[in-house]
């Protein structure tokens, strides 16, 4: 998957610091009418038949500098963002599988709507259920999908992949 992140170790560092000795920038949210949120969720309702939502490290990228969602102190797994703006986001997750530790968190974009609600989520993609017993790591990976709620529930959002070079760390 193109843009991934990847890591294999036993730290117990935080996800975000594992990406880059240095610290991202917190995200300032947006301000005025013509904004879009934009929520980092795990919930099982936005399991697809190949994956499982997990918790991870929420990250948004625009104007190619990448931003944290979450601060030290707050963990509100939300933002605003400018509507009709693109943006890239990606929630990094981590797991275990036969001793080893993957890191995962390719960015996608999309472009928001004023006045809409987006919920962004990464699946670990490979062994859902009892079967990620024996499905080793080689055969995982994750998938992010950013859904838009409606009225009758949420649908999912068509997004891009995310050149590799426009998303870089700027951190302090």
């Amino acid at each position: 998957m193109s843009g991934a992140v990847l890591v294999m170790c036993s730290c117990a560092t935080p996800v975000l610091e594992q990406l880059s000795v240095k610290r991202f920038p917190v995200v300032e949210p947006a301000t005025g009418n013509d904004v879009a949120h934009i929520s980092f969720s795990a919930d099982k309702k936005y399991a697809t038949s190949k994956g499982v939502p997990l918790k991870g490290d929420p990250l948004i990228c625009r104007n190619a500098t990448v931003f944290r969602v979450n601060d030290e102190d707050s963990v509100p797994d939300e933002t605003t963002a400018v509507a009709g703006e693109e943006i890239a986001v990606t929630s990094v997750i981590s797991w275990i599988n036969t001793g080893f530790r993957r890191l995962c968190g390719p960015f996608v974009s999309f472009t928001p709507e004023k006045g809409e609600k987006y919920i962004v989520t990464n699946e670990r993609i490979g062994g859902k259920g009892m079967s990620m017993l024996w499905t080793g790591m080689a055969f995982q990976s994750c998938e992010v999908s950013v859904y838009k709620e409606t009225p009758n529930g949420f649908e999912r959002v068509q997004t891009h992949e995310v050149n590799t070079t426009s998303c870089r760390s700027h951190a302090e």
